[in-house]
């Protein structure tokens, strides 16, 4: 498996979220869909994202240095997703 720009953004929703159900809610989906892909993010890349405690969740140090990456890819992509919009095409006939 590899990580979609899906799993990045539902990533960075979730750090900036203070659980995995307010997460769920803001991207409107269900709770267990979340946390199995942040563990296949997790498991992915080796490490964990996230410590899981009594008082929600909270980034790991290896979460913390991902987090900023994972913003840029979705910034890139948002660019180059709005580039298509932008171009503009001449056609000519004889």
């Amino acid at each position: 498996m590899s990580i979609t720009f899906k799993d990045l953004e539902n990533f960075i929703t979730v750090a900036k979220s203070r659980t995995l159900s307010e997460a769920s809610e803001k991207l409107e989906m269900a709770q267990p869909s979340l946390s199995l892909g942040i563990k296949k993010m997790e498991t992915e890349l080796g490490t964990p994202l996230f410590t899981r405690g009594r008082s929600g969740i909270k980034l790991t140090p290896q979460g913390k240095t991902i987090l900023p990456e994972a913003e840029m890819a979705l910034q890139i992509l948002n660019r180059i997703k709005g580039a298509p919009g932008n171009l503009r095409f001449r056609i000519g006939c004889h």
